[in-house]
């Protein structure tokens, strides 16, 4: 037989687990929704931007390093090299005089280097074509465009980037 103190603990701790195992309110319910959604409001857009801006600075470093590698291919095969930036296809093409053997002799005429190759970063526009010749020198000339204005927007971003190639070759980036 149970005594009646125990079956008042019984009891007691019965209402316990009821009262502790009911759940959220739905006061409670809509306080968390409402502070996720704050959340979610501020931070949505930040994220949006930062890979927008990622994509920018990406395009960039794409274009600077084609640039780079260009002008190496130029001084190691000792024939000219030319690069050219199409604004329209957002891609470029490399040519250059170099023999196809991979001989010491530049030919005449510029001969495409493989096919275009696209620039990195979607959502990314080129301000206008470019092409950039290259000697075995060293030397940089523009002969379609500015090099000083190679311009690289984002569709969303506020900044733009400038690449300023110099005529020995130093790339400049500035925001």
């Amino acid at each position: 037989m149970i005594c009646g103190s125990q079956m008042q603990n019984d009891s007691r701790a019965l209402n316990r687990r009821r009262v502790s195992s009911r759940g959220f309110t739905l006061i409670e319910m809509v306080i968390v929704v409402a502070i996720s959604l704050l959340l979610a409001g501020i931070a949505v857009p930040r994220a949006v931007e930062a890979v927008r801006q990622f994509r920018l600075r990406s395009a960039v470093s794409s274009l600077t390093g084609a640039i780079q590698s260009t002008r190496y291919q130029a001084i190691f095969h000792g024939c000219q090299y030319q690069i050219a930036f199409s604004s329209a296809a957002y891609n470029y093409q490399i040519s250059t005089q170099a023999a196809a053997a991979g001989g010491q002799v530049c030919t005449a005429a510029f001969a495409p280097v493989g096919n275009p190759i696209p620039l990195a970063g979607s959502g990314v526009t080129l301000n206008a074509p470019v092409t950039l010749l290259f000697s075995p020198s060293g030397t940089v000339v523009a002969t379609v465009g500015n090099a000083a204005t190679i311009q690289l927007t984002a569709t969303g971003v506020a900044a733009l980037e400038n690449i300023q190639v110099s005529n020995y070759g130093k790339i400049t980036v500035t925001p």
